[in-house]
């Protein structure tokens, strides 16, 4: 599978597989700088799921004001609020 990166990025892949397994998409379909929300691929009681995965998986807590279209536009950018929240 191209990712989109070169260096393997932990946090990016585990967002890519839980969105995979979550809307049954394959690697074709999902990738790092896929648009989630113009495609509209998840709802937004998967969002929130997404949320307890993430804080529960890193241990961190996601501060409510980082909800944002930005942060959840794609997976990269999702992954890259993940890495905020736990620097």
């Amino acid at each position: 599978m191209d990712t989109g990166f070169d260096q393997p990025d932990r946090v990016l892949h585990g967002i890519l597989g839980w969105i995979m397994d979550k809307t049954g998409s394959s690697p074709e379909d999902i990738q790092p700088d896929t648009a989630l929300l113009d495609i509209q691929l998840l709802d937004s009681l998967q969002l929130m799921d997404l949320v307890f995965f993430l804080e529960k998986t890193h241990g961190t807590s996601i501060p409510l004001e980082w909800l944002t279209p930005e942060n959840f536009a794609t997976p990269r950018a999702i992954g890259d609020m993940i890495k905020k929240a736990c620097a």
